[in-house]
């Protein structure tokens, strides 16, 4: 499937909804370390995974334009007309304004609360204008604390990469844009399942060390043996295992132990 980065590129598929930029801007929200699946596909296009859907959204002056792709298993058979696919995601005008609406806020008016702010912190009014369109993220609330845990002395680059690699490992496939593969995040129950069949290794680094036993969810990591071993957790001082045998599987709760 071929990335759409602008409205002019398959026309149909696009919506947009009235934002201007003192209520969003998308180079600011996108890129702060808030969300971690979202890359610029594109000068001023940004592409990535929302709801369960791959979008590329774009800003063009009051317009917040945006298209979603649909499922791989969608287009299986369709056929792509001047590079268009013959039908875009199952979801309609209403959902999708919806799910970004809920994302990014959009019903909070930022523009008077920038005004309220600035008139009780002089540093704010004096910064504020540089910074227009600033807002926090309504994000999943189980992708929001494994993004949050791997963020602990990390950088966002590598905090990206590690997200990544969960969804690769555990995420399911929705599809592929001009040979770049997206995923969903994972849900609990693919994390705490049967692991893929192949596994791999991701690093979270954790700011204090870990207690000696607290539950945690069992992220397999391939070895050389070819059988699932501990995930790492990487902490400050020091650095623990999580167990994934098969007798830790079938326990209620990962034990963890630090390592010398």
């Amino acid at each position: 499937m071929k990335l759409r980065d602008a409205p002019s590129s398959c026309p149909s598929l696009w919506r947009w909804l009235p934002c201007p930029p003192a209520e969003l801007r998308l180079d600011l929200v996108l890129s702060s370390g808030q969300s971690f699946r979202w890359w610029e596909s594109s000068p001023g296009a940004w592409t990535g995974v929302l709801g369960g859907r791959v979008w590329t959204l774009r800003q063009d002056g009051d317009r917040l334009w945006y298209t979603v792709y649909g499922e791989e298993d969608e287009h299986e058979e369709e056929e792509e007309q001047d590079g268009c696919p013959a039908k875009t995601a199952k979801l309609n005008a209403a959902e999708t304004e919806q799910i970004l609406r809920d994302y990014f806020q959009l019903d909070v008016g930022l523009s008077a609360l920038y005004h309220a702010w600035g008139a009780a912190d002089p540093l704010f009014r004096k910064v504020a204008s540089d910074f227009p369109g600033v807002r926090v993220l309504r994000q999943d609330p189980v992708e929001c604390l494994f993004s949050f845990i791997c963020t602990s002395n990390n950088h966002i680059s590598r905090i990206t990469a590690m997200i990544e690699r969960l969804c690769q490992a555990f995420g399911r496939r929705l599809c592929c844009l001009d040979s770049r593969p997206f995923h969903a995040f994972p849900s609990l129950s693919a994390l705490t399942g049967p692991p893929p069949p192949r596994c791999c290794r991701c690093d979270i680094a954790m700011a204090s060390p870990a207690p000696t036993h607290v539950p945690l969810l069992c992220l397999p990591q391939a070895t050389s043996s070819g059988n699932c071993g501990a995930l790492v957790l990487a902490g400050r001082r020091q650095s623990c295992s999580v167990l994934t045998s098969a007798r830790a599987r079938s326990q209620p709760a990962a034990s963890i132990r630090p390592e010398s």
